[in-house]
């Protein structure tokens, strides 16, 4: 996440529950806690205590803000997750080659909805098939 946006967010947290609760070392460990997750996770989480805490949320509470944003976000099932997203673009593609489609949704698949007896690939195996993928098709001309 880009700091100015981190600066954004911490803004509306500041408007929204005062200055006195988010002194300049506290929002210095918030940016240590929090620089490296997807800043949309992060923007959701503030607008979720912005509008659900009377309280002003604090490094536990924003944390688990953005765990639950994150799980939104990665949600494998239902409208609008992933998964969903996934098989609505492989069922209306129309440029890319059908059978490098179908490949990567089974990667995404296997990485966040393993079937029974094979365990989930780690991120950097997910990495590699990525990668993999992406060189295939370049080279079928395809990208």
């Amino acid at each position: 996440m880009e700091l100015s946006i981190f600066q954004a967010q911490t803004e509306r947290l500041k408007g929204t529950y005062g200055d006195r609760n988010y002194p300049d070392e506290r929002l210095k460990l918030f940016w240590r806690a929090f620089a490296n997750c997807f800043a949309t996770d992060f923007e959701d989480a503030v607008s979720e205590c912005v509008a659900n805490r009377r309280a002003p949320p604090m490094l536990k509470e924003l944390g688990e803000a953005i765990e639950s944003a994150k799980s939104r976000r990665l949600s494998y099932r239902g409208p609008g997750g992933i998964g969903d997203v996934l098989r609505q673009a492989e069922a209306s593609n129309k440029l890319a080659n059908p059978e490098l489609v179908r490949e990567c949704v089974k990667l995404f698949e296997r990485r966040h909805a393993p079937k029974h007896g094979e365990g989930p690939l780690t991120y950097e195996q997910f990495q590699q098939g990525c990668d993999y993928l992406d060189d295939v098709a370049v080279v079928m001309g395809r990208k």
